[in-house]
């Protein structure tokens, strides 16, 4: 199934939804609307390429697969850069299934 979420600066720098529910082989698109954008893992990666840095420049996307053995909450740092925009308080997360 394909999902997304899009990572955008308004007054802070945000993911829309913030909480995203995956499932083993989703297809998730993350879209840096406005602002360049950098998501960081805490612990893990749920996706096939398991990178726990993933850099996206403003106005593009970056399309990543929800691994077979990812299962928990998988939360990440968002920082938003180009034009700099403050960070959230709470981290966003992902969580499998």
């Amino acid at each position: 199934m394909a999902k997304k979420i899009t990572y955008e600066c308004g007054r802070v720098c945000k993911a829309v939804p913030k909480t995203i529910h995956l499932a083993a082989g989703d297809q998730v698109t993350l879209k840096a609307k406005n602002v360049d954008v950098d998501i960081t893992f805490k612990k893990a990666s749920p996706f096939t390429s398991g990178a726990l840095k993933i850099h996206i420049p403003k106005g593009s996307s970056d399309l990543e697969v929800v691994k077979a053995s990812a299962y928990g909450t998988f939360e990440y740092t968002l920082r938003c850069t180009n034009p700099i925009c403050p960070s959230s308080v709470s981290n966003p997360k992902m969580i499998v299934p």
